[in-house]
């Protein structure tokens, strides 16, 4: 029998109503700061250049210090100028969704390795750091599962999107991540979803 230690989750709600980031540049924005844009690069870099949708990224000013109760949040905006694998549907589908969720979720691993909070999530984590990230990106961290609802059509050509990394718990030598996040546009276009991430 395996043995799971976990880390609680820190939100019942991982949808929980968004009030963050609607366009850079606008007062909704001001308490936000960009990611890096050498982190972004970093996560970014086994894509092709018309498969890159993430274009910039923030994290609310409030959890520069990430408390040992907050989850690690990061906000996004998106782009498809023409989709990496068939004709333009007109309306963001299930695979660019699994495409930018993927980008998000990386982009949310490297930024919390990169911050190095002092967070509970670090006793599943174990000594996993940066340097380790370039190298296990495509082998090592796995989507076991993941499901999205659209809740409306959402505007490809300009979108937003929110993930919530909302626990993490270790089972033998996997650390398994949870995480929320959705999508949605100025239209009020919106889709959500979770996925569990694996890394070995």
């Amino acid at each position: 029998m395996s043995t799971m230690t976990s880390v609680p989750a820190v939100s019942s709600d991982p949808h929980a109503a968004y009030t963050g980031i609607l366009r850079p540049g606008t007062e909704n924005a001001v308490n936000y700061t960009p990611v890096d844009g050498d982190l972004i690069e970093l996560v970014l870099k086994p894509y092709h250049d018309n498969c890159r949708y993430l274009k910039q990224a923030f994290y609310d000013d409030n959890t520069k210090n990430l408390a040992p109760d907050q989850a690690p949040e990061l906000h996004a905006r998106f782009a498809i100028d023409n989709s990496c694998y068939i004709d333009s549907t007109g309306h963001f589908n299930a695979v660019e969704s699994n495409i930018c969720a993927n980008q998000i979720g990386y982009l949310a691993i490297a930024w919390f390795l990169k911050q190095k909070f002092q967070h509970p999530y670090w006793d599943a984590m174990g000594d996993f750091d940066l340097s380790q990230f370039r190298r296990k990106q495509l082998p090592n961290i796995l989507i076991l599962n993941i499901n999205t609802s659209f809740r409306r059509a959402i505007d490809p050509s300009e979108y937003y999107g929110r993930l919530k990394w909302y626990r993490t718990r270790q089972k033998k030598s996997l650390s398994l991540l949870n995480m929320a996040f959705s999508f949605f546009d100025r239209f009020d276009g919106r889709a959500e979803g979770e996925m569990l991430v694996a890394i070995t």
